[in-house]
């Protein structure tokens, strides 16, 4: 048995072989101190050894593996290892699994563990995919079951020991808005704009009224996520604490992914915002959701359907580059970097890439340094001439 540390967790994780299978088991003892996590591996340990002198060996149904993984992740959200987010992410997916969605689940729930086999988990994605899912759906819902699996099978559950879980990688498309385009979506968030009357007639919305501090609410995050890079779960749970409010020059986005915090820069329009709401700020976070001064859930579906009504969702485009989302913002703020003459590591370091390869989707928008480099190539050449 074995005691180590994952990078950054600060938890100690245990490396057995299991005697029932001779199969190598891995796991979170869930514990920060060394002396602890011996205790709970080796009490794990003793109850599979106990479990194969019996001979005996546990079911668990679906819905008991998904319940129990629920239960695993709203400790590791009480501790401060996943986001709110995230949770409620898991816990939609599996209400659509356990037949609490209205959507069809094509595997009972109370079906064993043992029993989801490779074939399956292809059965259930070929329906998925049928009903007009996108790849990348399926994925994260097969993902899901995958961890109720591994739940199962690390205590020692009986299940299928094949289960492969191969999922196809879906078609990526980065998209990213020009400037034009995020104008377009920004006016049509202004808190000001005009509203139609019962008459027809136009009026504008009081600043006390609540879709006047939608639209800003909206028009605000718009702005922070094209102009930082962050990612959702990044700028919904930002603190006041992380933004420098002497200089208003940088803000300090905490990555849920690597643990780490990286300082990213701001413009004069980010810088602007970030004043204002500051002036009237309410709580500790600063784009804090409707139940108080809690971390935002959920994603600005003011934001989506401002996409939508200025075109930048139409038939044509979606095929060609993708859909306008609000992650595109983020794939905008990296564009618009490299496009003018930013090095990919310099991107890389902003927007938190665990690896430069996942950065390097931004290279073939380099375009500034290669025509520079050619036109300078060329004027030799035909200097010579």
């Amino acid at each position: 048995m074995e005691l180590y540390k994952r990078p950054r967790s600060s938890y100690w994780y245990v490396d057995f072989a299991d005697p029932s299978t001779g199969k190598r088991v891995r796991f979170s003892t869930q514990r920060k101190e060394k002396r602890e996590a011996a205790q709970v591996a080796a009490a794990e340990l003793k109850r599979r050894q106990d479990e194969h002198q019996l001979g005996a060996r546990r079911e668990m149904t679906i819905r008991q593996a998904l319940d129990a993984r629920l239960d695993e992740l709203r400790a590791l959200v009480k501790a401060g290892e996943r986001t709110a987010q995230y949770l409620e992410d898991v816990e939609r997916r599996t209400g659509v699994m356990t037949g609490a969605d209205k959507r069809r689940w094509f595997i009972p729930p109370e079906t064993p563990m043992h029993l989801v086999t490779d074939a399956t988990v292809k059965d259930l994605m070929r329906n998925r995919l049928l009903e007009g899912m996108s790849q990348g759906s399926v994925n994260h819902e097969v993902a899901v079951l995958r961890s109720a699996w591994h739940l199962a099978f690390e205590r020692n559950i009986r299940v299928y020991q094949g289960l492969k879980f191969r999922l196809p990688k879906p078609r990526q498309k980065t998209r990213h808005l020009s400037w034009d385009e995020l104008a377009a979506v920004h006016k049509l968030l202004d808190p000001k704009r005009p509203l139609p009357g019962r008459n027809k007639s136009e009026f504008a919305p009081p600043e006390t009224s609540r879709i006047y501090r939608q639209r800003q609410d909206a028009q605000d995050m718009l702005i922070g996520f094209a102009l930082t890079g962050g990612r959702w779960s990044e700028l919904s749970t930002l603190l006041w604490s992380q933004v420098d409010t002497k200089t208003w020059a940088t803000v300090l986005l905490y990555g849920w992914k690597d643990r780490e915090e990286r300082p990213v820069p701001l413009p004069p329009m980010a810088s602007e915002m970030l004043k204002r709401r500051y002036e009237v700020r309410e709580g500790n976070y600063v784009f804090p959701g409707e139940k108080g001064d809690k971390p935002r859930t959920g994603s600005s579906k003011a934001i989506l359907r401002a996409m939508d009504a200025a075109g930048l969702n139409t038939n044509d485009l979606v095929e060609r580059h993708g859909r306008a989302t609000i992650h595109s913002l983020r794939h905008t703020f990296a564009s618009w970097l490299v496009s003018n003459g930013a090095s990919i590591k310099d991107v890389k370091e902003l927007l938190g890439h665990a690896s430069v390869t996942t950065t390097e989707r931004y290279a073939h928008l380099d375009r500034t340094g290669a025509v520079q480099r050619a036109r300078t190539m060329l004027t030799n050449i035909t200097g010579a001439l």
